[in-house]
């Protein structure tokens, strides 16, 4: 048997075990929702799930064809606040939380924040919402689990729309062993301080403090937008919503770039991936045309744009990028 093929089957057993687990999780899929309307129209949703909600915000008609958007690393859900109007009106459009992000509860104590807990966190919405076929559009973070979610559970996705990134960075193995010790070190580290020790800043501040984060991704109008879920009212001021674990790099680092293409060869839905001229690049652009292309061989269609544009293109010129994402949804 050839190496391609041990990797293929190996990546399709762990498929086949995430989806086995989905599916027991079915008898822990909480059937409430709640859903109040936004002052920008849409509906707040929340969601009950074990260790708290996973909440969102939901434009459209409830007839229409159902699309779940998942946001970025420290984003949350109003990173389509700007998008979704400007797309076509027969979407039913849910843009959720993740955990520990906007207005989802974080995980329990002690967890840390895994690709694969994020994996069934979003499939507990679509089974919840009881949807048999969706489209999937994330952004950064959102499309690289993404990537992960249709290959896993490929007979659901019709479609994936991903901005910004595509699939997991390959990390040296040489290096894995360091980085998995920081991070777990930085892990204890944020567990260790006590809730009370969390900053607290003026809403001013913290305008400023996350636009520095973000290095010229975003503009004041879009950080504004971002805060409206990513601010918590104290009462001496406003602290980040987002839980603190988030923050530290994620644990899951083993992907080989051979596993990874692997995934790809079980992804059946059409793609239209999104790359920012001004972005971000995680790792050289030769890996990320690579995987696009590795796409091609196995997709139905698959579809590629570098546009004008931020890594938040979407959400600071939206207008850039909404022609393209309704052409591929109704083509």
């Amino acid at each position: 048997m050839s190496i391609l093929k041990c990797f293929l089957r190996s990546c399709t057993g762990y498929s086949h075990y995430w989806q086995a687990q989905a599916k027991q999780m079915e008898f822990y899929t909480y059937r409430s929702y709640t859903s109040t309307v936004n002052d920008d129209g849409s509906n707040e949703v929340k969601i009950e799930v074990p260790w708290g909600v996973i909440a969102g915000k939901e434009w459209g008609p409830k007839s229409g064809k159902p699309v779940l958007a998942v946001h970025g690393w420290q984003d949350n859900a109003g990173s389509f606040d700007r998008l979704v109007p400007l797309l076509n009106s027969d979407l039913r459009i849910l843009a959720i939380d993740l955990p520990g992000h906007g207005k989802s509860s974080p995980f329990p104590p002690g967890i840390f924040f895994h690709y694969m807990d994020y994996l069934l966190s979003m499939n507990r919405v679509v089974r919840h919402m009881e949807w048999d076929k969706f489209i999937y559009l994330g952004h950064s973070l959102g499309s690289i689990l993404g990537y992960i979610y249709c290959s896993t559970f490929p007979e659901t996705v019709e479609k994936y729309i991903g901005i910004e990134a595509l699939k997991p960075k390959v990390f040296p193995a040489e290096k894995l062993q360091k980085i998995n010790r920081k991070n777990a070190e930085t892990f204890f580290k944020i567990e260790g301080m006590k809730a009370n020790t969390q900053p607290v800043y003026s809403y001013e501040e913290a305008v400023r403090r996350m636009l520095k984060g973000y290095d010229g991704s975003i503009n004041e109008q879009s950080c504004e937008v971002l805060l409206r879920r990513g601010l918590r009212a104290t009462g001496n001021g406003y602290t980040y919503s987002r839980d603190p674990r988030v923050k530290v790099g994620r644990l899951d680092l083993g992907y080989s770039e051979e596993s990874l293409m692997a995934y790809a060869s079980n992804m059946s839905c059409e793609v239209l991936n999104i790359k920012a001229k001004n972005g971000l690049d995680y790792e050289p652009k030769e890996i990320y045309y690579g995987a696009v292309e590795a796409l091609k061989k196995t997709a139905p269609r698959v579809q590629f744009e570098e546009v004008e544009g931020t890594h938040h293109l979407h959400l600071n010129t939206p207008e850039n990028i909404a022609s393209l994402i309704n052409e591929f949804i109704s083509s």
